[in-house]
């Protein structure tokens, strides 16, 4: 009978060792997910900020394009009318 009743105790015991095992292994696991979503997070910043650098640039090179342009068909205009009293 002393046999059984060691064998229940490691039983337990294997039982309580697995559990907490895996309390402290989940608890490892979620540390570093956290970690990793900071970081990921700190880059989609970090890329928002770029791409919105980027377009507050593209946002005035537009302005410049629309001026520039205005001004190449004032010049067409221009060279149009000397060429058709030719």
């Amino acid at each position: 009978m002393e046999g059984f009743w060691a064998a229940i105790i490691v039983a337990i015991l294997s039982l309580v060792g697995s559990i907490v095992g895996n309390v402290l292994a989940h608890n490892k696991t979620a540390a570093v997910f956290e970690v990793e979503h900071r970081h990921l997070k700190e880059k989609v910043a970090d890329n928002k900020d770029a791409i919105k650098d980027v377009d507050e640039k593209v946002g005035a090179n537009t302005e410049a394009i629309r001026c520039i342009d205005g001004r190449v068909v004032v010049l067409e205009r221009a060279v149009k009318i000397p060429e058709e009293r030719k």
